[in-house]
């Protein structure tokens, strides 16, 4: 998946001789990108990458006791006990949190697309 930032004029990192360096919004992005796959436990990380104007990144879904994946709605109630949550809501959930702490540290206009 591709993830962008409503406006582009505000970088995640550089990047310098071919090697990403991230600023602090970086920094947060990262942070709470590896933060969703520790609330998620139907959810692995796989590669992704943070560029300057908006980042890239596979999200492995586990499939559930029954052996199906969800990746749309989140499944009903009774073909799984444990709560399972939609691919959407997982990114909704990451771009509130990283919304959140690039607010706190200045950046009070920033939203996602």
């Amino acid at each position: 998946m591709t993830i962008e930032p409503s406006n582009r004029r505000l970088p995640f990192c550089k990047i310098t001789d071919g090697e990403i360096i991230l600023n602090k919004i970086g920094k947060i992005i990262n942070d709470k990108w590896k933060w969703i796959f520790k609330q998620y436990n139907h959810i692995r990380m796989d590669k992704y990458v943070i560029i300057p104007d908006h980042f890239h990144a596979i999200i492995r879904i586990l499939p559930d006791s029954q052996g199906n994946v969800w990746a749309g709605p989140a499944p009903p109630a009774h073909l799984d006990k444990r709560k399972r949550y939609s691919l959407s809501q997982i990114i909704g959930a990451f771009k509130t949190k990283s919304s959140i702490s690039i607010h706190k540290v200045g950046y009070m206009n920033y939203k996602w697309k």
